[in-house]
C-alpha cells in the first residue's frame, strides 16, 4: 500500500484523516510527521500539521525505506554494456608512480619555451625617491555636531485652560447623545469646579459618581497638557458632589454613634478614595472613635474602631 501524505490542525486530527483515507483503523496507521505545524499570533503565520502515513499490515511485509531504494534503483540508467566501456590502459602505458618527496622530472631544453631578451622585457616603473612622496594627511576627528535642544510649547494661559476644559466637555455630552450644558462655577490657581446641567443626567453620574470620576480625570489630563501650573478640575451634575458629601457625614456620624454603643467596630462598604477622605476628616475630631482603610484596590474601605 502507498503511502499518503495528509495535513490536519494536530497530529491526533492528522492520524485520524489518514486512517480514513486508508480505510484501516487509527491504531494501524504509522507516520512520520513532515512538519509539525505553528499556532502562529492571532492566526498570523498559521501551518497546519503534515505527516506522511502508510499502513503497519503493510509496513511488516516491506519497510518505506526498502521500498524507497528499490524504487530508486529501478530509475537509476542502466549499465553501458562491457564492450561500450573504454579499455583500460596497461601497466606499461600507465606513467610510472614518484616515490614519496621525489621532483617531477624536469623538461628537455627544446622543449622549453624561449626565454626573452632583456630588451624586449616591458620597462619597470621608476621607483619613487623617498624624498618625493608626499607627507600622508591625517584627518583630525570632527567634533560632533551639538543636538538641538528642544523648545517647549508655550504655556497654556487661565483663559485658554477654560475654553479648552467647556469645548471638550460639550463634544463628550454630544456624543452621548444628552441634553446639557456645562459652565464653570468657580477657579482658583488650584482648582477649577464646572457644573453640568441637564436632563436625564444619571447616566453620566454612574454608580457612586464612577462615571463622573473617570470623566473628570480624562478631562483633567486633556486639558492641564502644556499648562503651568496645572490645575485640578472638579466635575459636578446638578449638585451631586455636594448631596453626595452631605449623604457621606451622615453616614459617619450614624456608624461612629454604633461603635460607641456597642463597642464594636464597624466596617463600612468599599469606597473610592474621595468618600474615605471625606469619612476620616469628618470624623478625625471625635474624641469616642478613630477611622482607618484597609483592603486593597476595589476592596479598600473605612474601619471606625473605639478609643480604648
Amino acid at each position: 500500500m502507498a503511502n499518503i501524505e495528509v495535513v490536519g490542525k494536530s497530529v491526533e486530527e492528522a492520524v485520524q484523516a489518514a486512517a480514513a483515507e486508508l480505510k484501516i483503523p487509527g491504531n494501524e496507521v504509522q507516520y512520520e510527521i513532515l512538519d509539525p505545524g505553528s499556532k502562529g499570533i492571532l492566526g498570523i503565520g498559521l501551518r497546519p500539521v503534515k505527516i506522511k502515513a502508510w499502513s503497519k499490515q503493510a509496513a511488516s511485509a516491506e519497510k518505506p525505506e526498502v521500498r524507497e531504494k528499490r524504487e530508486e534503483r529501478r530509475e537509476r540508467p542502466p549499465r553501458r554494456p562491457a564492450e561500450e566501456r573504454p579499455p583500460r590502459r596497461s601497466a606499461e602505458e600507465r606513467p610510472p608512480r614518484r616515490a614519496p618527496g621525489e621532483r617531477p622530472p624536469r623538461r628537455p631544453a627544446e622543449e622549453r619555451p624561449p626565454r626573452r631578451a632583456a630588451e624586449e622585457r616591458p620597462p619597470s616603473p621608476p621607483r619613487q625617491v623617498a624624498e618625493e612622496r608626499a607627507p600622508e594627511r591625517r584627518e583630525e576627528p570632527k567634533a560632533p555636531a551639538p543636538e538641538p535642544t528642544p523648545t517647549a510649547p508655550p504655556p497654556v494661559t487661565s483663559g485658554e485652560e477654560r475654553e479648552k476644559a467647556l469645548a471638550l466637555l460639550r463634544d463628550v455630552l454630544a456624543a452621548m447623545h444628552l441634553e446639557a450644558t456645562a459652565q464653570v462655577r468657580s477657579e482658583t490657581e488650584e482648582e477649577m469646579i464646572i457644573d453640568i446641567a441637564g436632563s436625564e443626567l444619571a447616566i453620566l453620574i454612574g454608580k457612586q459618581g464612577h462615571t463622573l470620576d473617570a470623566l473628570q480625570f480624562v478631562l483633567g489630563i486633556a486639558v492641564s497638557r502644556g499648562a503651568r501650573p496645572r490645575r485640578r478640575i472638579i466635575l459636578d451634575v446638578e449638585g451631586y458632589r455636594d448631596r453626595h458629601a452631605e449623604m457621606l457625614r451622615h453616614k459617619a456620624h450614624e456608624y461612629a454613634r454604633q461603635v460607641k454603643e456597642s463597642g464594636q467596630e464597624a466596617e463600612l462598604d468599599p469606597q473610592p478614595a474621595r468618600d474615605r477622605r471625606i469619612i476620616h476628616t469628618e470624623l478625625a475630631n471625635d474624641p469616642e472613635v478613630y477611622t482607618y482603610s484597609e483592603g486593597e484596590g476595589d476592596d479598600r474601605h473605612v474601619v471606625i474602631s473605639p478609643r480604648k
